[in-house]
């Protein structure tokens, strides 16, 4: 296996001393050493491919610019996708580093803290004890989110999520639906998250007066939301709003195999917005955050306990979109 640049590396191939490679690629002030010598070392390190050591890097300055992003690995899941982007879109904004951990670890999590030397984590799913005992001991700042427990979630944040829900049902409601159906996903990895969501559509159900919401579990399986539609249009549902738009999309699919008109007969809303909604037939409405709003709300609140300030006020109203379209 081919070494690891060095800093010595860089060193010998600009022709400067150790000390002025690392004035440079760590820009330090000085006016001791001229641009074409910077320029030099700058070009020998991207030739040599160098790349500081993060733990190294946070060891010498006290100071990391890294931060740990742990998210589930889902089979499909554009949001999660598109929030990685923006994570790290952002936090290169800032001037850090995203370092992403995603799914099931392929190495141990101590081992990962310990590369990475992390000044702080977000993570959308909840750690272990262990976990985030791990973190506290190393100083890592750390925001749980997502399908985390509410208990460890910011206020603002679970705000948000209830809003979404409650959004989507009273739009059903306000379309004149008053037997409506919800869509659970039958997946363990998100069961927390779909156990909340089920519950604020029942809440927002029952302030409006309306009967218990007709529920029923099924996977992104064909059969099981064939059984799905069935058992609605038997118990007079006309609408249902859904765990997110991939299981609205195949309650959809469902419907036209079935022979049921979207809305006509049974309407479908989902939540995330996904690019896929505006291509199916009819178009799916849909309700989602922001997701560059949203992220910058996460990071500001990150960065303001990162630097032992108060957490901001946030105004969940900006980073809600809802999107009306066909199948409503």
């Amino acid at each position: 296996m081919p070494k690891r640049p060095t800093l010595a590396l860089v060193a010998q191939r600009a022709g400067v001393s150790v000390a002025t490679v690392s004035y440079v690629l760590n820009n330090k002030p000085t006016g001791r050493i001229p641009e074409a010598t910077r320029a030099l070392v700058r070009r020998a390190a991207e030739d040599l491919g160098y790349t500081p050591n993060a733990a190294a890097q946070a060891l010498r300055t006290g100071k990391s610019r890294v931060v740990l992003f742990i998210v589930p690995h889902l089979q499909i899941n554009f949001t999660i996708g598109e929030m990685m982007t923006e994570v790290g879109a952002q936090l290169d904004a800032r001037g850090h580093i995203a370092a992403m951990l995603v799914g099931e670890r392929t190495m141990d999590f101590a081992a990962t803290v310990h590369a990475t030397a992390p000044a702080a984590a977000i993570s959308l799913v909840d750690l272990t004890d262990a976990d985030r005992r791990l973190l506290r001991q190393r100083g890592v700042v750390l925001l749980q989110t997502g399908l985390a427990g509410l208990e460890r979630q910011s206020e603002w944040y679970t705000h948000l999520q209830q809003t979404l829900v409650h959004r989507q049902v009273q739009h059903l409601i306000d379309r004149g639906h008053t037997r409506i159906g919800w869509a659970y996903a039958k997946d363990p990895l998100l069961t927390a998250l779909a156990d909340r969501r089920l519950a604020w559509a029942t809440e927002c159900a029952k302030a409006n007066g309306l009967p218990a919401l007709s529920v029923r579990r099924f996977a992104l399986k064909s059969r099981e939301a064939d059984a799905a539609v069935k058992a609605w249009r038997a118990k007079g549902v006309t609408a249902v709003a859904c765990y997110n738009d991939l299981w609205a999309m195949t309650v959809m699919e469902a419907a036209r195999r079935a022979g049921v008109a979207v809305p006509e007969e049974l309407a479908v809303i989902g939540i995330d917005n996904i690019p896929l909604t505006e291509i199916v037939e009819p178009p799916l409405t849909s309700v989602s955050v922001h997701m560059k709003r949203n992220v910058q709300a996460l990071l500001d609140e990150l960065f303001a306990r990162m630097n032992g300030e108060p957490d901001p006020v946030v105004d969940i109203e900006p980073l809600i979109r809802f999107v009306q379209r066909g199948s409503t």
